[in-house]
């Protein structure tokens, strides 16, 4: 195997340079993989997002196996980055989306970017004629080959997990290499299934918009998708609730799930296998909650909601399609559960080729040939698996720095969500809530903050504004947890918080889907609710309309902890 993308010498790893008319957007990226890469955490990606994309691609129906193939322009990459932030070409995807059967650029960009498509409105009708035979037929067949696919994946991947990061830890330079390169291969395979689950969970759960919306329930979908069990983080906060109430070890919690982490998407960042302690404040919170808070307590009561909903909602509907209901119903919840199964299959190889890149970072630097293990993450994929690599230790070192100095330029950099071209850095002050602006806020600052309702419900409480999910990050009784984006590690959050306002995603999202799994509700895609919200404010969020309202501001202006 050859890794592709880094290997160019003309391809900055964290930056590229593309014209002015390809589209670019973080939304929906950024929740997998937060904040500035590095250069091994982005070329391990790289492939995943471009080979394992078409892969998943081919598998519904949309290309064939002639257009399988690594881009080899910028401009054409699904996958790049800027400034060392993850962003997905929607210009260089869109139109295989418009290729898949019943699917469309417009239902992606509605249902995974919580933004307006150029296409028809989400389940718009299309002629069946639109699409050849062979492609629907593939589709049909991906469809229901999938759940078995992904349960024999889930198997596979965490027995080698397991094996990647205990017994079969790499000892040696060779075997750590060896290690990296197979993870990766696994994760270009695991994102095939999981693109290719990702679009027929959109074209589901679009269908079912489009029906309850007919019956007179738009926005119900949110309420009819929830419900699903074996959700992989409703089982990571059950299990931490046990460890919590000392019900079980915290060790047997790490054996099952410690490839989640801080930012878990970012190679170069800690997982809870690597340091326990990350854990820390919600094992904490969660041991003085009473067991009608448990998250299995939270799960059951939205069991009982959806299956009211569902009753009131099947009851409206004529008699003939009451079958076809309930079966887009169990389809839509069903592949939500897998999306969040083949996620949880990619977080444990990223955890695998972090092991290993510790190992190889140790043992290079023992050998001189690195100042510190840590700066291994600042080679690329193609350079680790190149024995020549460690040839020439003053010219690596060199290469080392410049992206170190690089890296530490781009910390500092905000960006857009969305863009043309190569991104202007925004120029963007956090708000300061003044002591006697407190009972209006302060002068220009906004009295409502508009997002996109993704879990119905209304709450009211204190701001609590979090960037990170460390051992540091609390969320106390009544707040609202604020925030930028979350991954898996996010879900303790999520379940401690009384509500929650996030400033990228859709109604497919991680945040979403959580929130609405443990009842709480949610706002979407406010932009910079993060940055205009301050812990301490008080606040009143609608989870069906998607309108935060800001009551009054923090006395303290207290900032957000890092």
């Amino acid at each position: 195997m050859e890794p592709t993308g880094s290997g160019k010498p003309d391809l900055d790893p964290l930056h590229l340079n593309v014209p002015d008319h390809t589209n670019w957007s973080r939304n929906n990226i950024a929740e997998a993989i937060p904040g500035v890469c590095t250069a091994l955490g982005f070329t391990f990606w790289f492939e995943p997002n471009n080979l394992g994309v078409l892969r998943g691609f081919r598998a519904v129906g949309a290309c064939g196996r002639s257009e399988v193939k690594m881009p080899e322009r910028p401009e054409d990459f699904f996958f790049g980055a800027f400034f060392g932030q993850a962003a997905i070409n929607l210009g260089a995807q869109q139109p295989f989306f418009d290729r898949v059967p019943l699917y469309s650029r417009s239902t992606m960009e509605e249902v995974m970017m919580s933004k307006d498509g150029d296409g028809p409105a989400v389940g718009g009708r299309r002629p069946a004629f639109r699409f050849p035979v062979s492609r629907v037929a593939r589709m049909l067949w991906t469809a229901l080959w999938l759940p078995r696919r992904q349960a024999a994946l889930r198997l596979e991947t965490d027995r080698w997990w397991t094996r990647a990061v205990g017994a079969g830890k790499p000892r040696t330079i060779e075997g750590a290499v060896d290690t990296i390169v197979d993870a990766h291969d696994r994760f270009v395979r695991i994102m095939e299934t999981h693109m290719a689950t990702g679009m027929i969970m959109g074209l589901l759960y679009a269908r079912l918009a489009r029906l309850v919306a007919s019956a007179g329930h738009p926005g119900l979908e949110t309420e009819l998708v929830t419900g699903a069990r074996g959700i992989d983080e409703t089982e990571v906060l059950n299990d931490l609730w046990e460890v919590a109430h000392g019900r079980t070890g915290l060790d047997d919690f790490i054996r099952r799930h410690g490839f989640h982490g801080t930012a878990e998407g970012q190679l170069s960042e800690p997982s809870w296998r690597e340091d326990p302690t990350l854990l820390a404040s919600q094992i904490e919170e969660m041991r003085v909650r009473p067991e009608e808070q448990s998250p299995g307590s939270l799960q059951r009561a939205r069991e009982r909601s959806r299956a009211e909903a569902q009753r009131s909602f099947l009851a409206q509907l004529p008699v003939a399609q009451r079958t076809k209901a309930r079966l887009l119903l169990g389809l839509a919840r069903r592949f939500v559960q897998l999306r969040e199964t083949s996620k949880a299959s990619f977080l444990r190889v990223i955890d695998a080729a972090r092991c290993a890149a510790r190992a190889l970072g140790d043992r290079l630097a023992n050998a001189a040939a690195l100042e510190s293990a840590r700066h291994i993450f600042h080679l690329t994929l193609s350079e680790i698996a190149d024995p020549a690599f460690r040839d020439d230790p003053a010219a690596l070192r060199e290469t080392i720095a410049r992206r170190i100095a690089q890296r530490e330029t781009y910390l500092n950099i905000e960006l857009p969500f969305s863009f043309s071209g190569v991104p202007k850095p925004l120029d963007r002050q956090p708000q300061e809530t003044k002591p006697e602006d407190a009972e209006t806020g302060e002068p220009g600052m906004p009295k409502t903050i508009a997002g996109m309702g993704v879990s119905r419900g209304i709450a009211e409480g204190r701001v609590r504004v979090l960037t990170g999910s460390d051992g540091d990050a609390r969320i106390e009784s009544g707040e609202i947890l604020v925030c930028p984006t979350t991954d898996p590690s996010w879900a303790g959050l999520l379940m401690l918080a009384s509500g929650a306002v996030i400033d990228m995603g859709g109604s497919l999202s991680h945040g979403a889907v959580v929130a609405r799994e443990l009842g709480i509700p949610c706002v979407m895609n406010t932009g910079n609710g993060s940055n205009i919200l301050r812990t301490g404010d008080r606040v009143r969020m609608d989870g069906s309309t998607g309108i935060v309202e800001i009551l009054q501001a923090s006395p303290t202006g207290g900032p957000a902890p890092p």
